[in-house]
Order: structure tokens, then C-alpha cells, then sequence
């Protein structure tokens, strides 16, 4: 009897020690590298001529980076990585055409704004750029006076008007605000899944 219990006490530490050592293990995956606790992330450039999208952006993403408990946000001078974001181009484009009720000419009745971006996070303890990447993101909108009742699903999640949070206000404002978080998404997506 005296060996059962001793059998039995060695599974159970065996089982704890897997236990222990597997969520370790699978707790590391994804993360932030070891030697990055904090961030700084430089004023966004912005080459196109919406001028208020890189405040948006900015606030976007610290609130993101805050949020979600990524990394802290720190100053220029103590921060062990550094985010760089330059806008390169805002473009309305048309993403569907109808025909008007006379049937007389093709117009525009939905467009699509996208937002070029160019993202660097540089590591600044072993002096590594850890990615550099172009990323996009955008919105849709349509011709009504608010997003709330044009009837399209303006960000892409298939919820539509009085369904979904975020599709409020003017349509090309909304759809600009819905493409800055989709971009800040991305990019502290992009972040946390780099190692």
C-alpha cells in the first residue's frame, strides 16, 4: 500500500511539473522580446492632405497600447523600443457605381477611403529595426447625411447602422475614424505578434 502512495505522489508532482512547464512555454509565444518593457512613439508624420488623421491616429493608438496592457508608453530617452508612423497617402476611391433614377448616367454611390501607412518599431537596446512595414486600412461611406442610416456595413465586420457602435456622424468622417482604429488595430497587432 505504502508503494501505491508513493506512485501516486510521483504522478501528481510529474502531472503539476507538465502542467508548470507547458503554459510556461505556451505563455511566451506571441509576446513582446524579453528586453522590451516600453515604447515610445514618435510624432506621426503625415504627407497627405487630411490633416487631422495623425492626432487621430496618435490618440488611437496610445489608448490601444494603454488598453490592452501591450507595453508602457514611455519618453524619447527611457523607452527600450521607439514606434515611427508616416502617413503616405489618404485616397477616396469609388467602390460601387449605380445607375440614378432616370437611368441617364452611372454615379458613385459608395466610396472607399483608404490610409497608407508606413510603420517602423525600432528596437533601441540591440539597435534592431524589429519591422518596417507598409500597412492600409479603410472605411466605406456612402451618399446619406449619416452614417447611422446609409445601409452599408462600413467597416467591414458585417453589423450594419444602428447594429454597429462605431458607424455614426458624417459619412466621410466616420469612415475616416472607423480607418484609423482598423490601422491602429493592425499596427498593435503587428506589435505583439513580431516574436
Amino acid at each position: 500500500m505504502n508503494m501505491v502512495w508513493i506512485k501516486k505522489r510521483m504522478a501528481n508532482k510529474f502531472y503539476i511539473l507538465f502542467f508548470i512547464f507547458s503554459c510556461g512555454f505556451y505563455s511566451t509565444l506571441g509576446s513582446l522580446p524579453v528586453h522590451i518593457d516600453s515604447i515610445y512613439v514618435h510624432p506621426i508624420v503625415n504627407e497627405s492632405a487630411e490633416y487631422s488623421i495623425s492626432a487621430q491616429l496618435a490618440d488611437n493608438i496610445s489608448e490601444n497600447l494603454i488598453n490592452e496592457n501591450v507595453i508602457k508608453i514611455t519618453d524619447w530617452d527611457l523607452a527600450d523600443s521607439r514606434l515611427e508612423i508616416k502617413i503616405l497617402e489618404v485616397k477616396d476611391t469609388p467602390n460601387i457605381y449605380g445607375v440614378n433614377t432616370n437611368n441617364e448616367y452611372s454615379q458613385v454611390d459608395e466610396w472607399k477611403i483608404t490610409i497608407i501607412s508606413k510603420v517602423s518599431w525600432l528596437d533601441v537596446v540591440k539597435n534592431e529595426i524589429l519591422f518596417e512595414n507598409n500597412i492600409q486600412s479603410f472605411g466605406i461611406y456612402g451618399n446619406s447625411s449619416d452614417m447611422n442610416i446609409d445601409g452599408i456595413d462600413n467597416d467591414g465586420d458585417n453589423l450594419f447602422d444602428n447594429n454597429d457602435a462605431d458607424e455614426f456622424g458624417p459619412p466621410r468622417e466616420g469612415a475616416i475614424r472607423i480607418a484609423v482604429e482598423k490601422l491602429s488595430r493592425e499596427i498593435i497587432n503587428q506589435i505583439t505578434s513580431t516574436w
